[in-house]
């Protein structure tokens, strides 16, 4: 009895092993590009950048990204700003925020060109519009910050 339950148990094992096509596996590579990366890296929170069509200005170089207040930040800066420099990066800035608030996101402003410690900040929440597939909770907000003692722009860009 014990022979006949062990040939059975091989005859289903080999049985199981044979024939047929097991379905394909995506690739990896198109596994990433439809799962968000982490929002810890630089790679990552670029790609949400780009997944709420926020495009970044020239002048800017990426400096670091960072948790804080259970929310990612990441920051650019642009250093030695002349006042073309600055008027065409507050342009920029009202553009990104423009396109957004187009989009269906809710814009609330914190800080309007307030002084601060000796620099010039704007803060502005945007709130993710119902149903739209991006990868935070409930939206964005933008800081932009120019030391004139510093010639200093920096851009950051906070998603919860």
């Amino acid at each position: 009895m014990k022979r006949l339950i062990y040939a059975l148990a091989v005859f289903a094992l080999v049985a199981s092993s044979c024939g047929g096509e097991s379905p394909k596996k995506e690739s990896t590579q198109e596994v990433k590009k439809d799962k968000p990366l982490s929002k810890r890296t630089q790679e990552g929170m670029m790609q949400l950048l780009n997944s709420c069509d926020i495009s970044l200005h020239d002048a800017l170089v990426f400096e670091e990204v960072l948790m804080e207040s259970n929310a990612y930040k990441i920051r650019f800066i642009s250093s030695d700003i002349d006042e073309e420099s600055l008027a065409s990066l507050e342009g920029w800035f009202a553009e990104q925020v423009e396109n957004l608030v187009n989009n269906g996101w809710k814009k609330r402003v914190v800080r309007d060109n307030e002084m601060m410690f000796g620099a010039r900040y704007t803060e502005i929440v945007l709130l993710k519009p119902e149903g739209m597939k991006v990868n935070v909770s409930y939206g964005l907000s933008f800081y932009s910050q120019y030391n004139d003692s510093k010639k200093e722009y920096r851009f950051t860009v906070s998603a919860d």
